[in-house]
């Protein structure tokens, strides 16, 4: 199969081939999988779903500057340095982690997106599920997915403004009504930062 995304990710990412070395042989980092460009598709979302995907997809190509067209698929290939980039969660760590269910999908396409890395689209056929039933809960899933959207634009403004000198360290914190008014936002659980 031969596929062409008519749609790069990034402005500055030609368009991908169907398959994921393809797509490598391109000069992406990133080869992320696409049920609804050009000879993808699938016959196992509901219409629900395929709406929720929509949404979350338009907000995270608004807030990340992206030109995904298909946010909650976990079907990608990619360089080994990109790791580094995705920041995942342990594998061996005891009891659950941000990142360890439906949202890691998301996860992982935000924070390629914001680390600027050559990303491409290829279609990806999802056939219907032969055993069993999906797993996945639209609402409380498409709720973890849109915090983890929040999370993570909040973490990479920190981080752009971090590299322009303008963010200061306050120190451990949360978020709360007394703080608001000075700026506070709270990246990590253990980093707050001042963003005035």
């Amino acid at each position: 199969m031969n596929c062409i995304s008519s749609k790069p990710v990034k402005a500055r990412a030609t368009p991908s081939r169907a398959v994921s070395p393809r797509a490598r042989v391109t000069g992406a980092d990133f080869a992320k999988g696409s049920r609804f460009i050009q000879g993808g598709g699938s016959a196992d979302i509901t219409r629900f779903r395929r709406y929720g995907n929509k949404g979350l997809n338009t907000l995270v190509n608004i807030l990340f500057s992206t030109k995904y067209t298909d946010l909650c698929y976990g079907y990608n290939a990619f360089c080994r340095h990109c790791l580094d980039s995705m920041r995942l969660p342990a594998v061996h760590a005891i009891g659950p982690q941000w990142g360890d269910g439906f949202e890691i999908e998301t996860l992982i396409n935000v924070r390629v997106a914001a680390k600027d890395l050559n990303i491409a689209e290829v279609c990806s056929c999802e056939s219907q599920r032969i055993h069993g039933v999906s797993n996945l809960n639209a609402v409380t899933d498409g709720v973890r997915v849109l915090r983890t959207i929040r999370q993570e634009f909040a973490y990479s403004r920190a981080e752009k403004m971090r590299g322009r000198g303008g963010i200061r360290r306050v120190g451990v914190g949360v978020m709360t009504r007394a703080n608001r008014r000075h700026h506070v936002v709270t990246v990590r659980p253990t980093l707050a930062v001042l963003t005035c």
